[in-house]
């Protein structure tokens, strides 16, 4: 839950307490698939 609002929100989700290292690096690649995939 609120994966793509940790995203958009980049380092600053570092307050979200469902963030981590793990989680973040999964979101920044869904988000580069999003791109890729247009």
């Amino acid at each position: 839950a609120g994966g793509s609002q940790n995203a958009s929100n980049g380092m600053n989700s570092s307050r979200d307490p469902d963030d981590t290292p793990e989680s973040r690096t999964s979101q920044i690649f869904a988000v580069m698939d999003e791109d890729k995939n247009g």
